[in-house]
């Protein structure tokens, strides 16, 4: 991850929160019943959550509207397709898209129709694609 951080900073101008606590990422894996998948949990260890560029993320100690728990929440409520062992790590805005991980890792792409596709097989890989 710290790799694709890296690359984002050579490219762009990197906002991110203050880095979360193992005791909020718990609570946050409670709230959703599932477990981050091991990359994703030392994103918000690390650094709470990021934007660059158009790109915001999901993550914790942020707004409402880019946290994880939150966001996964209100997707939930709007989708019956959205998986229980996923959550959502970016709303793209355009045409009901939302990128989301399952807990083993892989990244997906979600729409409207609740059609899924895989697009990455890790987060970073997702935001190296966005490079």
């Amino acid at each position: 991850m710290k790799t694709v951080i890296e690359q984002i900073e050579q490219q762009f101008r990197l906002f991110h929160a203050a880095g979360c606590s193992v005791e909020q990422v718990m609570v946050a894996e409670e709230q959703l019943g599932l477990r981050f998948a091991d990359e994703y949990r030392n994103y918000v260890l690390d650094y709470g959550a990021i934007s660059f560029g158009s790109h915001e993320f999901t993550g914790l100690n942020v707004d409402s509207y880019i946290n994880v728990t939150d966001v996964t929440r209100q997707e939930r409520e709007l989708r019956d397709k959205l998986p229980a062992d996923c959550y959502v790590v970016q709303q793209l805005g355009i045409e009901g898209l939302v990128i989301m991980q399952h807990q083993s890792g892989a990244v997906y792409q979600l729409d409207e129709s609740g059609n899924c596709s895989r697009i990455a097989d890790s987060f970073s890989g997702y935001l190296a694609n966005l490079l």
